[in-house]
């Protein structure tokens, strides 16, 4: 019998989320996917892309996480080196993956239906 990957994740994963903070879901998008997702998250971060709303923060020189640069709200310049990026929700893109039934079902659990 074929279980569907959230089968999976109830059948398996839950406890090793809760004893360890993450679990692997296995693949959920394919080479193709993954590679437009990782295209158009180097394309915001370069500047040929803009959308309204994210906001990145540059990766320090020091691993002190208190000499971190604060957040901006678009590009503080063009470059990959941004340690983190937020607000993808308001990139099309990003949110259909976000927005994958797997991904939603998830958090619903966690999280509940206002997410």
């Amino acid at each position: 019998m074929s279980f569907s990957p959230l089968e999976r994740y109830e059948n398996r994963h839950h406890r090793a989320f809760e004893a360890g903070s993450y679990v692997r879901l296995g693949k959920l998008m394919t080479t193709s996917e993954l590679s437009a997702l990782r295209h158009r998250i180097n394309a915001l971060m370069l500047g040929r892309i803009r959308a309204e709303g994210i906001m990145f923060q540059l990766d320090g020189e020091s691993a002190a996480y208190e000499k971190l640069l604060r957040h901006t709200v678009g590009l503080s310049k063009q470059t990959l080196a941004y340690r983190r990026v937020d607000g993808l929700h308001n990139d099309p893109l990003s949110l259909k993956y976000m927005q994958h039934s797997v991904l939603r079902q998830i958090t619903q659990r966690y999280i509940g239906d206002d997410i």
